[in-house]
């Protein structure tokens, strides 16, 4: 808007101009504090710190973490109404800031369901050693995506190897063939093969019950991390291929 009144300059006083820009900028400004004010309202939980992760961790309570922002691609609504389904010390942690147009779906659904006191959100965080410090506390890690393209069937997004390095058994749709192999080739979690609430949370119920396959779990994770999915290991292969393919068109 601002550009469109500068190329139209030629055909308006420039007081006016200047009034109508500043007027737009007001608007801004007025949008931002609306949204924050928005955002402060309608939080699930308050914001934690990574002591107080710990302690919630400490006090018994089971941790069910999603990594990242929850954008339109991530299945929210049946991951918070699947709560119902889970353990009653078990919560789930939100990692990572909340797409502005999903935070009313995220209030709607946790209000609804009455799990105000169950979920909690922790903001973006600029390091990874201060996300690693946050997911290493859950007992188990959610991939939440809505299969919409063809391709994405065969992501390998990189909560999944975070996951996977902390020793947190992973939970995911089936039809990420990618994430699915992974998962049953390495008994490192489980799969489910249909988004309902019910089915999510008896899954996650199933694996919260059964500590001694959790922990198995988790040991399979830190073993395969450790010895063939990280960096190291995996850029090895990769450069010699890209000096291959260099090699054969020189």
């Amino acid at each position: 808007k601002v550009n469109q009144l500068l190329e139209n300059g030629r055909d308006i006083n420039y007081e006016s101009l200047n009034t109508q820009i500043s007027r737009l900028y007001e608007e801004k400004q007025k949008n931002i504090n609306k949204f924050e004010e928005t955002y402060e309202e309608i939080v699930p939980k308050i914001i934690i710190t990574l002591d107080e992760m710990q302690k919630i961790k400490d006090s018994g309570k089971q941790i069910i973490i999603h990594r990242g922002p929850v954008g339109s691609g991530v299945n929210l609504r049946p991951a918070v109404r699947s709560i119902k389904y889970w353990p009653d010390n078990s919560v789930l942690v939100l990692l990572g800031l909340i797409a502005n147009r999903q935070i009313e779906l995220c209030r709607n659904v946790v209000q609804q369901e009455g799990f105000l006191d169950r979920v909690i959100l922790v903001p973006y965080l600029p390091t990874r050693e201060e996300l690693l410090g946050y997911t290493v506390s859950a007992d188990i890690g959610l991939i939440l995506y809505k299969i919409k393209k063809e391709g994405m069937k065969y992501w390998g997004p990189t909560k999944l190897y975070d996951y996977i390095a902390c020793g947190i058994p992973v939970i995911a749709p089936k039809e990420m063939i990618f994430v699915d192999e992974i998962i049953k080739r390495h008994e490192i979690g489980l799969t489910f093969e249909s988004d309902s609430p019910e089915v999510i949370g008896k899954t996650i119920r199933h694996l919260l019950e059964q500590p001694a396959l959790l922990q198995k779990m988790r040991d399979n994770a830190r073993k395969i991390h450790l010895s063939e999915l990280n960096y190291e290991t995996q850029f090895e292969p990769l450069l010699k291929k890209i000096k291959n393919v260099i090699g054969d068109c020189s």
